[in-house]
Formats: structure tokens, C-alpha cells, sequence
């Protein structure tokens, strides 16, 4: 029989962290890295349980670490269920913005012919609606001069 020797000896926090979390390096009896382990979703103070969780992990028994484990399993599985579906609406939703800017894209590719260099089509709809003001403007005045006629005046 050999004598087994375990692989972690030492569980340290990592010297940085990210918005995913604070990881937690698995070193073994000469300090390599061996594992890494994050918290992933926690809320709250997710600092404070990376700590504990680090300090179980140095427990001589161990049996901290084996309490841990069930927790996890327990709790945790329910807010990973709940962050995935999360991430899969959030994909749907994404899918669909992006159908939305191709058509837009394509709406925009076929009014091309009827910009000008460098107009946007919003530009090119300003600028016609301008055009139809003084347009209307014109036929309001065109109006006024023929009922002038009609009624025997001459402006």
C-alpha cells in the first residue's frame, strides 16, 4: 500500500478578481497551481465567502470542505438553473434585436438610391419634409391669387 499524499495541500485566494467573481488557487506542497475554483452568481458579500470558503479548504479534517460540497450542491444548483435560464432569455432577446437591425440595415440598403452622398435616411426624410412645407406654401399662395381672380381683384 503507498502512501497517499494529497494533491491540494493549501487553498489561497487569487491576487485579483473579476466581476464573475474572486477565484480561489488550489496549490499543491510545492506551490504550484493545481486548480482554480470560483464563485460564480453568489450574491452579497461574494469576498467573504471566497475566505471562508479558502479557510475550509485549509481545515486539517477536511470535513469542512466535504460540508461545503453539499451546500453547494444544495442551494447553489437552484440560483445556476435560475442564471442560465436568465442567459438563455437574454439570448433570445438578443437574437431578436439583431433580426430587427438586419431588416433596418435592409431598409436602408434599398431607400440608398434616393440619398444623397453621406445622408442618412432620417436626413433625406427631414429634408422632404421641408420640401413639402415650402411646396404647401406655394399652393396656399397659388389659392389665394386665383380666388383674387375669381372675385374680380388684382393684387
Amino acid at each position: 500500500m503507498t502512501d497517499h499524499k494529497p494533491m491540494i495541500h493549501k487553498a489561497e485566494l487569487a491576487g485579483y478578481s473579476s466581476i464573475v467573481g474572486q477565484p480561489i488557487m488550489l496549490l499543491n506542497a510545492q506551490g504550484a497551481v493545481v486548480g482554480q475554483l470560483a464563485l460564480i452568481g453568489a450574491r452579497g458579500d461574494y469576498k467573504l465567502m471566497v475566505a471562508e470558503i479558502a479557510d475550509m479548504l485549509n481545515a486539517p479534517s477536511r470535513h469542512a470542505y466535504r460540508v461545503g460540497i453539499e451546500v453547494g450542491r444544495g442551494s447553489a444548483a437552484r440560483e445556476i438553473k435560475e442564471a442560465n435560464d436568465e442567459a438563455h432569455a437574454c439570448g433570445a432577446e438578443r437574437e431578436a434585436w439583431k433580426d430587427r437591425a438586419e431588416k433596418a440595415e435592409t431598409l436602408v440598403a434599398e431607400c440608398a438610391e434616393y440619398l444623397k452622398e453621406g445622408e442618412t435616411p432620417r436626413q433625406r426624410m427631414d429634408r422632404d419634409h421641408k420640401d413639402v412645407l415650402a411646396l404647401m406654401e406655394l399652393l396656399v399662395a397659388e389659392k389665394v391669387k386665383v380666388k383674387a381672380l375669381k372675385d374680380g381683384r388684382h393684387d
